[in-house]
């Protein structure tokens, strides 16, 4: 089966990551490895980049636009041209990789590995700047706002000052299956629930049920949407999965689609419009644009 509401756009490859990329964009990365540019007006990719030989886990987009990053099962981080396609720079992490992302200036990235191995990275020297290991699972980070800070969870949830190299755990908080910060709040996906934390104290300031297991989450350019792509696996009935958007001011539901056979791996807001990407497995139409 595949999902039945939204916009099926022209990708036969299953989904591991999405993010947007500009006013009326976004960029995919899939498991053979390629990654694409995507224009909403158009329903077309304007770039296509054979970027690993390995299934792309993570991208991230350079808040001007201009270059786009993908972190392969392999271990391997490439940069790439969002204009010409051509590669920039090759990083190189230990093992497996889970997330990265760019900082608000794009000179320097995050990448967390699925062992929990945390570095930052020096884009223009490729050089590593910090590394922080876990010891224990992970499986999402992210930078917050224009602060030497980086958010990290899996197993547990850390905050980690990457200049002093300080660590501060969050308390109170489930295993950790996605994350994504905004202005100062880090959201935190567990099972069956969603924590909005404040960075500053380190405390649980709004908690969501939620009842599904999320794969990926996202928040609007507005700061006031938060979308969850989740997935779950039944013993007769096989997968069933969808997306979810939340309203962050009333905690009340604005979209709520899902369908059996297939599990939504990931989800972005396409900055500049009210449309939302989400990427599925188990479906021949595994990208779909929906309005919400």
């Amino acid at each position: 089966m595949w999902p039945r509401a939204g916009v099926a756009l022209p990708q036969f490859d299953w989904i591991e990551s999405l993010a947007g990329a500009g006013r009326g964009g976004f960029a995919s990365g899939d498991v053979t490895g390629v990654v694409r540019l995507w224009e909403v007006s158009t329903r077309r990719s304007s770039l296509r980049i054979s970027a690993h030989d390995a299934p792309i886990r993570s991208i991230a987009v350079s808040q001007a636009g201009g270059v786009i990053a993908s972190g392969a099962h392999d271990g391997t981080i490439r940069l790439w041209d969002t204009t010409t396609g051509q590669l920039l720079k090759q990083l190189n992490a230990g093992s497996s990789l889970r997330c990265i992302d760019l900082s608000a200036a794009a000179d320097l990235l995050l990448s967390v590995e699925q062992s929990g191995v945390v570095r930052i990275w020096d884009v223009e020297s490729t050089g590593e700047i910090a590394k922080l290991d876990l010891k224990a699972r992970a499986v999402a980070g992210a930078f917050v706002d224009d602060k030497p800070l980086v958010v990290v969870a899996g197993s547990k949830v850390v905050v980690w000052n990457y200049i002093d190299l300080s660590v501060e755990s969050i308390d109170g908080v489930v295993a950790v299956n996605a994350l994504a910060v905004e202005n100062g709040t880090v959201y935190v996906a567990g099972p069956t629930q969603i924590d909005a934390i404040d960075i500053a104290s380190l405390k649980i300031m709004q908690r969501f049920k939620t009842g599904y297991p999320p794969q990926s989450m996202a928040i609007s350019d507005t700061g006031k949407e938060l979308a969850i792509a989740w997935g779950k696996s039944g013993i007769f009935l096989g997968w069933s999965g969808g997306v979810n958007v939340i309203d962050l001011t009333t905690g009340e539901p604005i979209l709520e689609a899902s369908n059996w056979g297939v599990r939504a791996n990931a989800c972005c807001f396409v900055p500049g419009t009210r449309m939302l990407a989400v990427g599925y497995a188990g479906s021949s139409r595994s990208l779909q644009l929906m309005s919400y």
